[in-house]
């Protein structure tokens, strides 16, 4: 279980990247909205939203974990970065 943990670690900055990009391009929709919407819209939208990139993000979060600690684990996090320009940040 400790090897698992400690071969997760080497995806966590990827998984962190994902996320942070993905909640960069949630924040700027958000807030090309701001005008067009109530206080109380505003706040729905941001639980709605967030909630929708959490679920997204769930699953190649934990796939991600898993593969680390196989042999070519590290593969998975490039591809990540790879496939949504992290890597360039």
């Amino acid at each position: 279980r400790f090897r698992s943990w400690q071969a997760s670690l080497d995806v966590v900055p990827a998984i962190a990247s994902l996320r942070a990009r993905a909640e960069e391009i949630r924040a700027a929709e958000l807030a090309q909205a701001a005008g067009r919407v109530t206080d109380d819209e505003r706040e729905k939208l941001e639980s709605v939203t967030a909630q929708i990139l959490n679920k997204l993000l769930h699953l190649p979060t934990v796939r991600m974990k898993e593969a680390a600690v196989s042999p070519d684990g590290a593969l998975y996090a490039d591809a990540v970065r790879h496939l949504f320009g992290l890597e360039e940040e």
